[in-house]
């Protein structure tokens, strides 16, 4: 009885799910780039506080994207990021870009190897490199000529991407692709999307406002009620029935706090800012109790929660996401901390 070949299913998963790695590890790297490329910009609030973590965090995504006893860890491990000039910046950048530069080329490595492997599963020729030649028989020196030097009019070398392979992208490898609202949908879904895109822009348009030109007087997100009016100007943009409730909550010690509601009330908005004191155990406690006022509500169906933390005061922000959206019971409970 003849031997059956064994499946290339399992080696095609597992490429696959090296990509995905890949792909998560260079999206990383670049993510911590653009933190570093705002560093750069004058105006920018909180400099020291916002160095220090990015610092940390650039060490703990060369740890989880490479590994912690691999030699990309061991360089960088104690790496200090130095923002006091230009050319200390500028290195800080050509640092991360070599990091994702070694991840493109595994990617490129690994699926050239999935393409081979796909082609030899599906009876199709793979190309082998030219064959040697003997041991005994010395090859022809190469002949040299000589290289004109470059002048400034030639024109710079063209640009040639790496090549594909012909196979289309597996569903993991291709990006995600917008969804367009369909008739009938959830208008609950629809606003808290929606919110949540302004609250992870809303960092953009603080330090937008501080870069204004000519010395003219500019906006300053100092406390909680400067982050209420901001959020409430932004929120005319895309809505036009917008309420607001004044009330005093346990935990603020006879300061008001505002709530925006949206949709007829059906979907409460809470704004927080983080500050020395006001950190991730003291929001969590905060956050409870605005979801205990409106769990009852006959109209409420929805709270949304902004905490705007630009000093990073809170550590784990996604952990603490997932925790206290469990915390709404029967209301349904969503919420960002930005930036992250």
């Amino acid at each position: 009885m003849a031997k059956q070949k064994p499946s290339q299913q399992p080696s095609r998963n597992k490429h696959s799910s090296l990509l995905d790695k890949i792909d998560r590890g260079i999206e990383a790297l670049q993510q911590r780039m653009a933190q570093v490329e705002d560093l750069r910009q004058d105006g920018f609030p909180y400099r020291d506080a916002l160095r220090a973590r990015v610092e940390l965090q650039i060490r703990e995504t060369v740890r989880q994207v490479f590994g912690e006893r691999s030699p990309e860890f061991q360089r960088y491990k104690n790496h200090r990021l130095h923002t006091t000039s230009e050319t200390d910046r500028a290195q800080a950048m050509r640092t991360l870009q070599t990091l994702v530069t070694a991840l493109q080329e595994q990617r490129h490595e690994l699926t050239e190897l999935t393409a081979a492997t796909d082609a030899t599963s599906a009876g199709l020729p793979v190309e082998t490199p030219p064959a040697q030649p003997p041991r005994d028989t010395a090859p022809e020196p190469p002949r040299v000529f000589p290289k004109a030097p470059p002048t400034l009019t030639d024109p710079p070398s063209p640009f040639h991407p790496p090549a594909q392979s012909a196979f289309p992208p597996s569903a993991s490898q291709r990006p995600p692709v917008a969804q367009a609202s369909k008739p009938g949908a959830d208008p609950i879904a629809d606003i808290l999307a929606r919110l949540r895109k302004m609250s992870e822009r809303f960092h953009l348009v603080s330090r937008q406002l501080r870069l204004r030109g000519e010395y003219r007087p500019t906006v300053e997100i100092e406390d909680q009620h400067d982050v209420e009016d901001l959020f409430d100007a932004l929120l005319r943009l895309e809505f036009e029935d917008i309420s607001k409730e004044h009330w005093v909550p346990s935990y603020m010690e006879d300061v008001t706090q505002t709530t925006l509601f949206l949709q007829q009330g059906q979907v409460a908005i809470v704004l927080k800012k983080t500050r020395p004191g006001r950190g991730p155990r003291e929001i969590a406690h905060e956050v409870t109790v605005d979801a205990q006022r409106y769990l009852g509500s006959s109209t409420c169906t929805a709270l949304f929660c902004f905490i705007y933390d630009p000093e990073g005061r809170i550590g784990d922000p996604e952990g603490l996401e997932v925790e206290l959206r469990g915390r709404g019971g029967s209301l349904l409970l969503d919420l960002v901390i930005a930036p992250k």
